[in-house]
């Protein structure tokens, strides 16, 4: 059984259904905790989402998951669902990833 996603075509308005194993996600930790890494991506990955490629980053305070592909906000509230945290943006298009979470100190699983 897959779980759905819907990505949305900005120039089209036409709304295209993905598997969430097909939205690429970019893990970066920014806290000063190491384990919440490893836990992030066994939290994603149990949801269903593929963490395409993971590393660390400078410290910061505050999770922010950013949206590089026009992903459904349905989806990236479900990840801000599934970490407890996050402030939302849009970003630049990546080809490694959809969506990127920068992992901050007020995440605390």
């Amino acid at each position: 059984m897959y779980k759905w996603a819907v990505e949305s075509n900005n120039s089209s308005n036409i709304k295209h259904y993905k598997k969430l194993t097909e939205i690429k996600i970019e893990l970066l930790n920014g806290s000063s905790n190491s384990d919440s890494l490893t836990a992030v991506t066994d939290l994603l990955k149990s949801s269903g989402y593929t963490v395409s490629k993971v590393g660390n980053t400078s410290s910061t305070a505050k999770t922010t998951i950013i949206n590089r592909k026009k992903v459904s906000d349905s989806n990236i509230n479900s990840i801000k669902s599934i970490l407890g945290v996050g402030n939302i943006s849009s970003g630049d298009d990546n080809n490694n990833a959809h969506i990127t979470v920068i992992i901050g100190n007020d995440y605390n699983k």
